[in-house]
């Protein structure tokens, strides 16, 4: 059962054989060409004129790059799809059946709060009562009535 046979696969290591040397040698000019130069108030256009003009020069390069190796892992690209269309159907399978023994958390039981209310009969004067209240409301206790007899 924890062996499922698996494809059988042929790989062959992406292969890209690039000659740079002539790449090299036209940026060698370039640099040559554009290294030592400096902006000023007059050839401000100039520059850049020069720089859209290297811009467009590198997104070419970084194009081809991306090109050629959109093309080298074509086939990688192909067999990850398959892959997950197998992946995604062993866990069609998987999912019903761990959905029925999954463990759940134990829900705690709510803490339900009631209020309740206690009534105290104090004796004495009117601030020895004042200061009672004042340590009640003070440990949360909410007073709503008080009553005073004498």
């Amino acid at each position: 059962m924890n062996e499922l046979t698996k494809p059988t696969t042929l790989v062959v290591p992406a292969k890209c054989d690039c000659d740079f040397t002539k790449t090299d040698l036209e940026i060698d000019e370039l640099e040559k060409r554009y290294k030592n130069l400096f902006a000023t108030d007059e050839n401000k256009k100039d520059i850049k004129s020069i720089c859209a003009e290297l811009n467009k020069v590198k997104k070419a390069l970084s194009d081809a790059g991306i090109k050629t190796e959109k093309e080298a892992t074509a086939e990688i690209k192909a067999f990850r799809t398959e892959l997950k269309k197998r992946t995604d159907r062993i866990e069609s399978i998987r999912t019903p059946l761990w959905e029925q023994v999954k463990p759940h958390p134990k829900s705690e039981p709510k803490k339900v709060s009631v209020p309740v209310k206690v009534c105290y009969l104090f004796e004495g004067d009117s601030n020895y009562i004042s200061e009672m209240i004042a340590a009640a409301e003070f440990n949360g206790i909410k007073v709503t009535e008080v009553e005073l007899n004498g």
